[in-house]
């Protein structure tokens, strides 16, 4: 999962959301093993934009939607 992530972090823009698109239900339909990924990718504890990956967004959103079941 972290390479396919990887790639859509190196992605040009304009494949950015398709690509996204293909990977967030892998990472919705089992967040359990996905949950350190997820953190990871997120940056959670970091402040600022240029402490963030492109996918950080996302993931912050995924990471609200699954915190419940962790």
């Amino acid at each position: 999962m972290e390479m396919l992530i990887q790639c859509v972090e190196e992605m040009p823009s304009s494949l950015f959301d398709a690509a996204w698109q293909r990977i967030e239900p892998f990472l919705l339909a089992r967040p359990e093993i996905h949950a350190s990924t997820i953190s990871y990718w997120a940056c959670l504890e970091e402040i600022g934009p240029e402490a963030e990956f492109e996918v950080s967004r996302n993931m912050r959103r995924i990471w609200r939607m699954i915190s419940d079941q962790m």
